[in-house]
């Protein structure tokens, strides 16, 4: 048991182990204090006097040692690679903040401004009114239903009297008396009466020396509501003024589809000289012929 070591040799070896153990640390702390230092004045070399990096020069990050070695005390935080005041923060990092508040920004106008458009939007629509406009058709197509026993009329070409050029020069001259005329109201803007004029003021346009200006209130009519046999029989008169004879015709092939029998004798003479002008133009029988009322 020569080699054996003693209870008070085991204690110094144990210390002594310590001690080697500690001077390791110590050594390997060193090393890296000396590598910090070398990388801080490299870093201070690359600055100019207003303490910014010149542009040929990068800060060198400092490395970590293999084994790092941190003391922590009460007063001295512990220290970071990126806790160097040296060291710069990347460039996206500054930047996100900036770019954040411009998306912010644009995002807020934006909506902003369409909030604006349609609120002013809704408020002018409010204001104002929805003011729809009633186009009058000029000649609107009349919902003629022809009986299976009655053929289609040949293709006879427009039966209107050619008007002279004098008269035509002289319509404006004439216009004045006849719009000056007392009892019936004036027409609209286009010089013809609105759909919803009355059936009271269009029968006194037709017996006046302007029916033509009716023809359109007179149709719309009519194709609003069929039944209405006055309106039929206005029509018929108006057509037949204008000489208008096939026109006058349909619309009285209407009138006799109701059965009135006061409507038919009112618009006889239209008719009779409307089949005349028809069968003198075509040498053939009118389109359709008077039917007989029954008792």
């Amino acid at each position: 048991m020569a080699n054996r070591l003693s209870d008070n040799d085991a204690v110094a070896f144990e210390e002594h182990l310590r001690l080697c153990e500690t001077c390791r640390l110590l050594v390997t702390r060193h090393k890296a204090v000396e590598r910090a230092a070398v990388v801080l004045n490299h870093n201070k070399s690359a600055r100019d006097s207003n303490g910014l990096l010149r542009p040929d020069s990068a800060p060198t990050p400092i490395a970590p040692p293999h084994k790092t070695v941190t003391v922590e005390t009460a007063t001295a935080p512990r220290s970071t690679v990126f806790d160097s005041p040296t060291q710069t923060r990347p460039l996206w990092s500054r930047s996100m903040p900036a770019k954040r508040f411009v998306l912010t920004v644009a995002a807020i106008m934006f909506a902003g401004g369409l909030f604006w458009v349609l609120t002013h939007h809704r408020a002018g629509k409010t204001a104002g009114g929805d003011e729809t406009t009633v186009a009058v058709p000029s000649e609107p197509t009349l919902p003629v239903e022809l009986s299976p026993k009655e053929a289609p009329a040949p293709a006879v070409p427009a039966l209107e009297p050619v008007v002279p050029a004098a008269t035509v020069l002289a319509a404006p001259v004439e216009a004045a008396p006849i719009q000056a005329a007392p009892g019936i109201p004036e027409p609209g803007p286009a010089g013809f009466f609105a759909v919803g004029t009355d059936i009271e003021t269009l029968a006194q346009v037709v017996g006046s020396k302007r029916c033509g200006q009716a023809v359109s209130a007179l149709k719309a009519r009519v194709v609003s509501n069929p039944n209405e046999v006055r309106s039929w029989v206005l029509l018929t008169q108006c057509y037949a003024k204008r000489r208008r004879w096939r026109e006058t015709v349909e619309a009285y092939d209407n009138i006799t589809r109701y059965g009135d029998k006061a409507a038919v004798a009112s618009v006889q003479s239209e008719i009779a000289r409307a089949r005349s002008a028809i069968e003198a133009e075509t040498n053939a029988p009118a389109v359709s012929p008077v039917p007989k009322l029954t008792e």
